[in-house]
């Protein structure tokens, strides 16, 4: 391991002699804006390192090996799931900004409904998948409804409350 200064930024490289065979060869700097513009050490102000990963999400668009003052990049989540805030986050004085989250979906399946004694109300299916903030409304198979949950559910994050009737 070695590491030196350039200006008042620590520059960090692991040697390759240092791993093992099943670790990555994954180079560690960091840059200085104070080295000369003609160093392999020199980045402009405000730049930004590799961007942040978010959960369930992947980035689409705008990969690159440096990231420089105002880049973007775009971020995109899985089938059913939905993109709140975002797409992008930009590079803005060194740090990536802009709220991006992927909401879950929703899935209730035969199981969970014959446990319940419910059906959906406006569908034979046997399993829905809906996405976040859509409701699903159910009805009694058989008996009344019991306890507080509302016939009516929401769709939060991947979680919906399931009401229950009497056999």
């Amino acid at each position: 391991l070695d590491d030196f200064f350039i200006g008042q930024t620590m520059v960090v490289f692991y040697s390759v002699n240092m791993l093992k065979p099943h670790d990555s060869c994954e180079f560690l700097q960091r840059y200085s804006p104070a080295a000369p513009p003609s160093s392999p050490f020199h980045i402009s102000p405000g730049a930004c390192g590799k961007p942040p990963t978010i959960d369930d999400g992947i980035i689409l668009a705008g990969i690159k090996e440096h990231y420089a003052e105002n880049d973007q990049v775009t971020y995109g989540c899985p089938l059913y799931y939905t993109i709140e805030g975002g797409p992008y986050k930009t590079c803005i004085n060194g740090e990536w900004i802009g709220e991006i989250r992927c909401n879950k979906p929703c899935t209730v399946d035969r199981d969970a409904t014959n446990r319940h004694n419910i059906e959906f109300k406006y569908t034979r299916s046997d399993k829905i998948i809906t996405e976040h903030n859509d409701m699903i409304e159910f009805r009694c198979k058989r008996g009344r409804r019991i306890g507080p949950v509302s016939m009516r559910q929401r769709c939060v994050h991947g979680v919906v409350d399931l009401p229950t009737c009497s056999e």
